[in-house]
């Protein structure tokens, strides 16, 4: 199955490859577009029981995941605040279903990744 910004290949194991790559940009940022297609991966993987697991991973030279799109923000108005924390809670909300849904994901990281 193919997202705007995500590919998702199942092999015959049942492993889900998920490679994460905006279009356009040089690197990987949580944006709207990504937020939605990774949510919809994750209700594929919940309710599929052809997958039994995926690995994450990036199809950019640069890295993993550079964070939130700062971009999303648009200024400091209270509307656009409230909307980034929005966007934000529906991505905590969606990693949450990924790790309670009962299968494993695990983050195959190429590049730059930083954990604190």
């Amino acid at each position: 199955m193919t997202h705007e910004t995500l590919t998702v290949d199942i092999d015959s194991d049942g492993i889900a490859l998920v490679t994460i790559d905006l279009p356009g940009e040089s690197m990987n940022v949580w944006n709207e577009t990504l937020i939605s297609d990774f949510k919809a991966f994750v209700s594929d993987l919940n309710s599929n029981d052809a997958i039994k697991g995926a690995v994450i991973t990036s199809g950019k030279k640069s890295g993993f995941l550079a964070g939130a799109d700062l971009n999303m923000l648009g200024g400091s108005t209270a509307s656009n605040a409230a909307e980034a924390f929005e966007s934000a809670w529906e991505l905590n909300s969606t990693l949450r279903q990924m790790e309670t849904g009962g299968h494993s994901a695990k983050d195959l990281l190429k590049g730059k990744a930083r954990a604190k």
